[in-house]
């Protein structure tokens, strides 16, 4: 089973095989990275955090930016021409940056650790579908309880 992690820039994939998980993950610029772990050695429950996709919101919130200061640059030739014009511009700029800001994106992330509590890896949902990211969540999780109880068998 496999999860596709995707953030502008850089790209996350995750392989189950047996009782193993492989992390692969490549940015733009070139560097990537691969990372294998035994399932044996993860708790089954993850830490869940609700955070603040800061790419989502700088790319929703930068147009209105954008519009701001094309108002502020402009605004004396804008001004003169149409006073509402003017305020409209800022007015639009001002509410798309609040709209980008404020409600940017938002994204699930589970923290997965060792019986030891330290911090292994995250398996992320920044919009993805939500559907694939709990059905491999939950196979994840089950996964990780099955090897565990092999492991305490020995």
């Amino acid at each position: 089973m496999t999860y596709i992690d995707k953030k502008l820039g850089f790209r996350r994939t995750y392989t189950l095989i047996g009782d193993t998980l492989v992390i692969e993950g490549k940015k733009w610029l070139g560097s990537s990275f691969r990372q294998e772990f035994c399932l044996t050695k993860v708790k089954p429950e993850p830490d869940e955090h609700r955070l603040k996709d800061d790419t989502k919101s700088a790319l929703v919130g930068v147009p209105g930016l954008a519009i701001f200061m094309i108002g502020v640059i402009g605004g004396t030739a804008i001004y003169e021409k149409t006073p509402v014009g003017f305020y409209a511009i800022l007015g639009i700029g001002l509410a798309a940056m609040v709209v980008g800001f404020v409600f940017g994106g938002r994204m699930r992330v589970l923290v997965f650790k060792s019986h030891e509590e330290v911090p292994l890896f995250d398996l992320a949902n920044r919009g993805s579908s939500a559907v694939e990211f709990d059905a491999f969540a939950d196979e994840l999780k089950t996964r990780i309880r099955a090897a565990n109880a092999k492991g305490s068998q020995k």
